[in-house]
């Protein structure tokens, strides 16, 4: 079935065409108002729903931090990390959304991870401020006389 002749969508063209849209001289309008739903970057694809379904599923599965595990302890894992980058996977022709490349990790473990592949040891990669050289990061119960006999401080 035809249809009948459209006003071209853009505003102020009052061109008519034979299909509703855009007419040729403002098709380019189309094609921005859709391209944010083609990200190609990396931060395009950790918030698309392909990789949410998937992450959810493999912590569902999976639901301890990996590098803990290999230490032999117990610790519930917050994220699902990549063991190799997604550009990498990617540019191999592999599949980033395979359970092949994915572990569960803890922020802290994630955050050492991170550091390691970036190489920049000292800085923490969400922002956080490094500690002052010599400074003891312990927890508040042993932060007293603990800190004080470990590095000389106080």
């Amino acid at each position: 079935m035809k249809h009948a002749n459209s006003i071209c969508r853009a505003v102020n063209c009052n061109r008519l065409i034979a299909e509703p849209g855009y007419c040729s001289d403002h098709k380019h309008i189309e094609a921005e108002r859709f391209k944010h739903l083609h990200k190609t970057d990396k931060t395009g694809f950790y918030s698309s729903s392909a990789w949410t379904k998937t992450s959810r599923a493999f912590r569902r599965m999976n639901p301890l931090c990996a590098e803990h595990k290999r230490r032999g302890t117990v610790v519930k894992g917050d994220l699902v990390h990549h063991t190799v980058e997604v550009g990498t996977l990617k540019a191999r022709g592999d599949n980033p959304l395979s359970w092949r490349w994915l572990e569960t990790l803890c922020v802290d473990c994630h955050n050492k991870e991170l550091r390691k592949r970036q190489g920049q040891q000292g800085r923490e990669p969400w922002g956080r401020e490094p500690l002052a050289p010599g400074r003891v990061d312990l927890p508040a119960a042993q932060r007293s006389h603990e800190a004080v006999y470990i590095r000389g401080l106080r």
